[in-house]
């Protein structure tokens, strides 16, 4: 075990005794995810990481998922036009939140539909 996987054992352990439905910092929480995620990156499987650090797969596993992913740095973006580009008149494509997707139509068409839609 490294030393960040030693850091993120001890930061469990200094919680005491706990319940399975016990409440765990924010902090801690972080620091066992930092630990988790660089594991799994390496091919660890969730059963070692969980008995390194004292936790429940299970736990560790939803803590995962329910992480936003990290913010990424934006990349220089260039638009080009189209080689065959549509024509004007084609109209509008467009997909609202909730799924609804209105193609060909002209701008206030469009917003017609989504009027009587909501």
């Amino acid at each position: 075990m490294d030393e960040a996987g030693r850091e993120a054992r001890e930061a469990v352990r200094r919680l005491g005794r706990r319940g399975p439905t016990s409440r765990v910092p924010v902090a801690v929480r972080e620091k066992v995810l930092w630990y988790a995620e660089r594991e799994r990156r390496r091919g660890t499987s969730w059963r070692r990481i969980a008995a390194t650090v004292g936790l429940s797969s299970t736990a560790l596993q939803r803590w995962a998922a329910a992480r936003p992913p990290a913010r990424r740095r934006l990349a220089p973006v260039t638009v080009t036009e189209p080689a065959s580009a549509a024509p004007a008149e084609a109209g509008v494509t467009l997909v609202t939140p909730t799924g609804y997707r209105l193609e060909g139509l002209g701008l206030e068409a469009a917003l017609g539909v989504l009027r009587h839609l909501s």
